[in-house]
């Protein structure tokens, strides 16, 4: 029952770290900090869990395309979202 209960206190730290992960954009330290576990833990689930793995990747992938988002934003001036009758809308500042 023991290892039971360790599995499932895991799989909750697994998805509060994930959460984590969301919310700084993939920043490890500030969300192991958040979640009260070591980096070495969460790089221990890396290497041992597969679809813990996949689910950082993911988080990952989507926090480089945000960053590349906005660094694309600086370097061709700057721009804003507006609300129109149509959805929201990106402009750029003259």
């Amino acid at each position: 029952m023991n290892g039971n209960m360790t599995t499932k206190g895991n799989t909750l730290k697994k998805s509060a770290m994930l959460e984590a992960l969301r919310h700084t954009l993939g920043n490890i330290t500030e969300a192991t900090s958040q979640v009260g576990i070591s980096r070495k833990t969460h790089y221990q689930w890396l290497q041992n869990d597969e679809a813990y793995r996949e689910d950082v990747d993911a988080i990952t992938e989507a926090a480089i395309d945000f960053v590349e988002g906005k660094l694309f934003q600086l370097i061709d001036g700057t721009t804003r979202t507006i609300q129109t009758p149509d959805g929201p809308k990106t402009v750029k500042d003259p």
